[in-house]
């Protein structure tokens, strides 16, 4: 019917002003950032049904329904959520999401908002608002330290531009850079640098390139040393005791470092030293002793214009903290700088004699420096400065190293010329004129022998036994030692009756007659193949053996039968817990043996009874020695030892003097010899420089005589009479004659001393670590003796630390090895903690190790010494990685190059990354995270429903609205300084407000026309 269809045209009318009024909508919201467009959608109404249709039946085909539609309705009003345009604004609280999800904002009764508008203000209080409706925006709050939790809960987010960051103590100090590798090497021109008057004692190289380690606070003074007066006032004592000198500082104390303290300063406090001490000695005294130092070369210089001299001199350190002892490494390296340039006698000590000029060893500063500032945790900030100085120390000695090959640390052969074995050296003859003989001796270096020194230990029942490493001799409960060897060289049956006798080729090897030779190697002695380890087995293994041989004997002993040793009436008992191994050595990797006592004490006694110890210290010297005090005479000492051989010669006329040794040049008598000498017929086993191991062979008595033309011809051995060869003995070069003869008197080898520095060289290495031996090593006291350091090896079984030795070295030089020193402002009565270290790089010059340690060292420094919860400040340790640092012949640029600690600081800057995280950027260069932004997302934005202001809350069809951080779970990224457009699309709405008002007009006409139509109805009534 017509009126149907006015009905029908008037709900297009409906339906397609809601369309005009959703486009129009939208295009007033052009320009509204985060709008969502809207978009109706449209349901057709009703259908009116006139015929419902039949289906095909047999030869009769199927009808289609007949409807009528009855209008149209809105169906819904869709909002469209794709993306609309980014515009970069710059601003900070300006915000975009690339992707899906919204920001979320609460108001004041926590109800949850979502909205695409990013563009944010802060309130007063500093939260992030929509600056139109004042809701926060919410997110994960960090904590004060800048930590945003997993599990935080969700809350507004606020900018607090008065927030402070905390200061932080430094952790890590990472250094880069390049160290020139050029530096130190012999075929580049780029030395070393040598100290000047300016550099810092606090960044002191030795020669070698090793830190000396000093630190701020330590005291130098005069760990030894004496003044002799040539003349000395009648009310003082000669010499004067440098140590005991107070010069207003402390006995012997020259002066205290600081962090400002130089060379030139310690110049200085030299020669304030040397002129307080002769005006305490005598008012008006002037001294003789000027010390300078020398800018081109690094050295000190000791000027001696007087008549006085000073003897025994050497530098060290007062103790630090409370440890109560000097820093071992500190106080040998500085002590082994102040002595004469050389060493030339090994006692590392300074001597100057009257009107002598001596220079000491060469000082070094760092080849490369830098510093940094490292804060605690109260934001102090301490400069550290870093000196860099390349090793040019000669290698350490390996296990794999021979004998001809050891060196000490300045490069001096300890057998010498480096060859075994060497050409033996021709004494200058004995000559006796009453009888017209001469003795002469070939001594040949051969092999190394204990010359004192006593291992001590108590058997079972408490006893004290002690034997002697020099000869074997024995000493039961601190009675005189009982030696093994009798004076006519043969052993005492009492030791062998009861196994007590440790002379043995597998033990001590003592020579004597019956052993010819030896020493702690063997017979064969040095040979060009011995290594360090023979060395250190056969020393272990030699003493140990004697040390077993007599414990292991003890309870077989029958006091009835022994009458020297004057063993007690209850005999003896096996020692409890005698391990296989009494005595350890070992072989260090800087090329130091280290002694350790596993049982007993080797160098000092095993008992605390006052009468055992008087009689061990008073007994256990060799011959007219006398006592050595406990603490420094009781030492193992090692001595290079030499195989001679003397033959006592007459001449051939009886009235002719006997010839000397230039008489005999080259094997050969000197043809010019016509001084009226006579010629002596030399008995020569071989010619000496032909097969030399020959000259020693024992009992070989084959003699030479002369021809008329001067030549040696072979004799018969009974043609000349009054000839005596003494055989082989053993010789220690430091004390005389080792073992005598019958045939020759033993005043004829006292005081021979044969590779005198070679054996003074073996003497101060097998010495405590950094100190060398006494120039009285004949034990009488003396100026140049260092008190509390042994003479010789040292270990005890409750001391924790075994006694090291000096270093063992070998030819060469060490490559890729840089030294490092860290300068610290620690207080001066604490000491901090690995400020020196070694760099080790590989051939392709990148870092290796840290020397021997095995992970990157940490330094700690206590910058006050007072409790933290007394207002005091923290120690400050951090981690120092060196590991950037390369080695490579290019400039040196290495340098600590950043750190992580911090002063306080305020917030100075915002920025917001990705993922929403809010970042505080503070005036102290530290970030801290603020918070994060969380997204939102519901399960159906379309059931959102809007509450202006580009706002959506929840709706009944939307699900509920759940949080994440930005770029999981399918949320989008945010974009500071930028905002998200209306997605609204202009050409697309006026399209469809085309489309739409033209739809509306043609439904205005189908009314029309219905009405036109109903206008005639009612016309055929007329």
């Amino acid at each position: 019917m017509t009126v149907r269809s006015l009905f029908v045209g008037l709900s297009g009318l409906t339906a397609m002003g809601h369309d005009i009024d959703v486009i129009s909508n939208n295009i007033a919201n052009v320009n509204t950032v985060g709008f969502r467009a809207g978009r109706a959608a449209f349901d057709d109404i009703f259908y009116q049904t006139l015929f419902s249709g039949v289906g095909a039946s047999g030869n009769q085909g199927g009808i289609n329904p007949r409807q009528i539609g009855t209008g149209v309705r809105l169906a819904s009003v869709d909002t469209l959520f794709t993306q609309g345009s980014s515009q970069s604004t710059g601003r900070l609280l300006d915000m975009s999401i690339e992707g899906n999800g919204f920001f979320v904002l609460v108001d004041k009764t926590n109800t949850k908002y979502l909205t695409r508008a990013g563009n944010f203000s802060l309130d007063d209080q500093g939260y992030i608002v929509d600056p139109g409706t004042g809701y926060r925006l919410i997110g994960k709050v960090a904590s004060e330290d800048g930590v945003i939790l997993e599990d935080q809960a969700e809350a507004p987010l606020q900018i607090d531009f008065s927030r402070n960051a905390p200061a932080r103590s430094t952790g890590n100090v990472i250094a880069s850079g390049n160290f020139d590798a050029r530096i130190g090497n012999p075929t580049s021109d780029s030395e070393v640098s040598t100290a000047q008057k300016t550099t810092n004692l606090l960044g002191m190289f030795n020669e070698g390139g090793t830190p000396l380690g000093l630190i701020n606070g330590d005291v130098i003074r005069f760990e030894t040393g004496f003044l002799d007066l040539n003349d000395p006032p009648d009310h003082i004592q000669s010499p004067i005791n440098l140590s005991s000198i107070d010069s207003g500082k402390g006995e012997g104390v020259l002066m205290t470092i600081t962090s400002t303290t130089t060379m030139q300063d310690l110049q200085q406090a030299f020669n304030d030293f040397f002129s307080t001490t002769v005006r305490q000695i005598s008012p008006g005294m002037a001294s003789g002793i000027e010390v300078g130092f020398d800018n081109s070369t690094g050295e000190f210089q000791f000027t001696n214009t007087g008549s006085n001299s000073l003897n025994g001199v050497r530098i060290g350190l007062t103790p630090r903290g409370e440890s109560g002892k000097p820093p071992e490494e500190a106080n040998r390296l500085l002590g082994n700088l102040f002595v004469n340039q050389g060493d030339p006698d090994f006692t590392r000590t300074l001597n100057v004699g009257a009107e002598e000029v001596v220079r000491t060893e060469v000082i070094r500063r760092a080849d490369s420096t830098s510093s940094i500032d490292v804060y605690d945790s109260l934001g102090n900030a301490y400069t550290v400065s870093m000196g860099l100085a390349v090793d040019t120390e000669t290698p350490a000695a390996t296990r794999e190293t021979t004998v001809g090959d050891l060196q000490d640390s300045q490069g001096r052969f300890l057998i010498p010329g480096g060859v075994v074995p060497p050409k033996p050296e021709f004494s200058e003859p004995i000559l006796d004129a009453a009888t017209n003989t001469a003795v002469f001796t070939a001594t040949q270096i051969s092999n190394i022998v204990a010359t004192q020194g006593i291992y001590s230990f108590e058997d079972g029942s408490g006893n004290l036994v002690a034997i002697r490493l020099s000869d074997g001799a024995i000493s039961f409960n601190g009675n005189d030692f009982a030696s093994p060897i009798l004076s006519d060289g043969t052993i005492d049956q009492e030791f062998l009756d009861n196994g007590l006798d440790v002379t043995g080729d597998s033990m001590l090897n003592i020579p004597s007659a019956v052993n010819q030779g030896g020493g702690l190697l063997g017979d064969e002695g040095f040979t060009q193949s011995t290594t360090m380890e023979d060395l250190r087995r056969n020393i272990e293994n030699r003493i140990n053996a004697a040390i077993q041989q007599v414990s292991s004997h003890l309870s077989d002993i029958d006091p009835t039968t022994i009458i020297r040793l004057n063993v007690p009436a209850g005999g003896f008992t096996a020692p409890a817990n005698l391990p296989a191994k009494p005595i350890t050595v070992e072989l260090t990797e800087d090329g130091s043996f280290t002694f350790r006592s596993n049982f007993g004490n080797l160098g000092s006694v095993a008992s605390t009874n006052s009468t055992y110890l008087t009689n061990i210290a008073n007994s256990q010297a060799r011959g007219d020695v006398g006592a050595w005090p406990k603490d420094e005479g009781l030492g193992l000492v090692f001595d290079l030892a030499a195989k001679t051989r003397s033959v006592r010669v007459s001449t051939v006329d009886p009235g002719d003097l006997p010839a000397t040794t230039d008489d005999f040049a080259d094997g050969r008598v000197d043809n010019n010899y016509n001084d009226g000498g006579g010629i002596t017929g030399f008995i020569q086993s071989v010619d000496p420089f032909g097969d030399i191991n020959d000259v020693f062979q024992i009992g070989n008595t084959d003699y030479s005589v002369l021809d008329n033309n001067g030549d040696f011809v072979i004799g018969n051995p009974a043609a000349l009479a009054g000839i005596q060869d003494s055989g082989v003995h053993l010789v220690a070069l430091s004390s005389g004659a080792y073992a005598t003869s019958d045939d020759l008197d033993d005043a004829n080898f006292s005081g021979y001393q044969a590779f005198s520095q070679e054996a003074t060289a073996l003497r101060a290495l097998f010495n405590q670590r950094g100190y060398g031996i006494a120039g009285n090593f004949d034990g009488a006291p003396g100026v140049d003796r260092t008190t509390g350091v042994p003479i010789g090896i040292v270990a005890n079984a409750d001391d924790p630390l075994p006694f090291e030795i000096n270093t063992i070295h070998r030819d060469g030089q060490n490559r890729n090895m840089v030294n490092f020193q860290v300068a610290v402002p620690n207080d001066y009565r604490t000491v901090p903690n690995k400020t020196t270290g070694t760099l080790f790089f590989n051939t392709r010059g990148r870092f290796q190790s840290y020397g021997n340690a095995a992970q990157t060292p940490t330094l700690s420094f206590d910058p006050d010494n007072n409790d933290p919860l007394q207002g005091g400040v923290p120690t400050v340790q951090f981690a120092l990685d060196l590991k950037n640092i390369t080695y490579f012949s290019a400039t040196s640029t290495a340098q600590m190059q950043s750190q992580d600690g911090r002063p306080m600081g305020t917030l100075d800057n915002v920025s917001i990354t990705n993922n929403g995280e809010i970042l505080g950027i503070f005036t102290n260069g530290d970030t801290q995270y603020l918070g994060q932004i969380l997204l939102g997302s519901v399960n159906n934005e379309g059931g959102l429903l809007q509450v202006g202001s580009t706002l959506f809350v929840k709706g009944p069809n939307s699900g509920d609205i759940k949080t994440n951080q930005a770029g999981v779970d399918g949320l989008g990224v945010v974009k500071s300084g930028s905002l998200e457009l209306s997605n609204v699309d202009l050409a697309q709405e006026f399209t469809r407000l085309i489309v739409a008002q033209r739809a509306y007009q043609a439904n205005s006409r189908v009314i029309t026309t219905g009405d036109q139509i109903l206008t005639e109805l009612v016309n055929l009534k007329r």
